[in-house]
């Protein structure tokens, strides 16, 4: 099933099934993270999918050393769009989603990084003078990076401000990534999909997708008793930006051949708009 980015899916009769490359997604914290997502589907958060175990126990089996597989029930419902905006209430329903996993007795891996490859990102910014010649498209993607290398460098100097400024708070479990794409409304209720990506962290990892929704908000902090952090949520929707350009250089100034994940990023790379 050609669906997301970053795993590979396939249905087979009643249930799904997501391949994993271990190269780009080592197996210990994919593990972690779905024997997190598993432990709050067993504290009675219904709405989370998670990976059904295996007969000796498993929530991840490797049929090689390089890729890993984990089985998912095979749910049929309305699927919205990544960049589909919630009417009200699903945006309501999404908050008490959000709600519940923050304040389970659940715990999860710590967030390791806030943008992973921004090493890679880094060296690329002083690497723009000379041709990326590593794969069919380095060298549009040097164009690309060196047309925002100014916007880039200022947004990471934004980001490690606002992490200073945030500082270390009350961490919580998260999802990580509950943009409508992760949804599917499934008889008459949302529920949340893709757990790969869970992590502690503050809450406004989370909540930053409820941007624009004060509504969902401000029920968030009446059944939680905690407010967002404006600087935490801008923190968080900076850090997306940046790990999806941070995304797009590495794998592109690295050897890589012409197919559908390259062709998608080349296109969203040249594309991308330039306010952050």
């Amino acid at each position: 099933m050609a669906v997301g980015g970053g795993s590979y899916h396939w249905r087979v009769g009643a249930f799904w099934v997501t391949a994993d490359d271990l190269a780009q997604k080592p197996l210990g914290g994919l593990l972690a993270a779905l024997q997190t997502a598993a432990a709050l589907r067993e504290a009675a958060l219904d709405f989370v999918v998670a990976p059904l175990a295996a007969l000796d126990g498993r929530l991840v089996v490797q049929p090689t050393p390089r890729w890993a597989l984990a089985l998912y029930p095979y749910l049929k419902g309305e699927g919205y769009e990544f960049h589909a905006r919630l009417d009200a209430d699903s945006a309501l329903e999404l908050a008490e989603m959000l709600a519940a996993v923050h304040t389970a007795a659940v715990s999860a891996p710590d967030l390791a990084e806030l943008v992973p490859v921004r090493g890679e990102l880094e060296r690329a910014l002083n690497d723009l003078d000379s041709p990326w010649n590593a794969g069919p498209y380095s060298e549009r993607a040097r164009q690309a990076t060196a047309a925002r290398a100014g916007l880039i460098r200022a947004l990471l100097r934004e980001l490690d401000e606002l992490s200073e400024a945030v500082g270390a708070g009350s961490d919580v479990t998260t999802h990580g990534e509950p943009h409508p794409g992760n949804l599917l409304r499934v008889g008459g209720r949302l529920v949340l999909l893709d757990w790969d990506t869970v992590a502690r962290a503050p809450r406004e990892r989370d909540l930053c997708w409820l941007d624009g929704h004060p509504e969902a908000l401000e029920h968030y902090a009446r059944i939680t008793g905690v407010a967002p952090d404006p600087r935490a949520m801008r923190l968080f929707r900076l850090r997306w930006r940046l790990d999806d350009i941070a995304t797009f250089v590495s794998m592109l100034r690295a050897p890589h051949e012409v197919n559908e994940d390259t062709t998608r990023w080349i296109g969203w790379g040249i594309a991308a708009p330039g306010d952050g």
